[in-house]
């Protein structure tokens, strides 16, 4: 799936992509590479599956403020990122835990 990811944004060139269900461990989050992004990620701390990752653009000043993992369904990952003289706070988690 990350090379169709490298050829979506390619043609859309988005921002910031959230992505959710990553099945990465915490050792993980090095391993993936996407040309002109950083990854950062929560990975699911027991068990199989979950995982929410964010891919920031190289030179976008940013810092993982918290990253957990509360019960078994349910990561979330809050990344500071300055932008245009502006700070800007974006969480994600995955859809369907409340």
């Amino acid at each position: 799936k990350l090379h169709d990811l490298e050829i979506l944004t390619t043609h859309l060139q988005p921002h910031i992509i959230g992505v959710c269900e990553t099945w990465l461990t915490v050792n993980d989050e090095t391993l993936i590479q996407l040309n002109g992004y950083t990854f950062v990620h929560a990975a699911r701390r027991d068990g199989r599956g979950g995982g929410v990752g964010l891919f920031i653009p190289n030179g976008i000043d940013h810092f993982v403020v918290h990253s957990s993992s509360v019960v078994s369904t349910f990561e979330n990952l809050l990344v500071k990122i300055n932008l245009y003289n502006r700070t800007s706070w974006v969480t994600r988690r995955c859809p369907g835990f409340f």
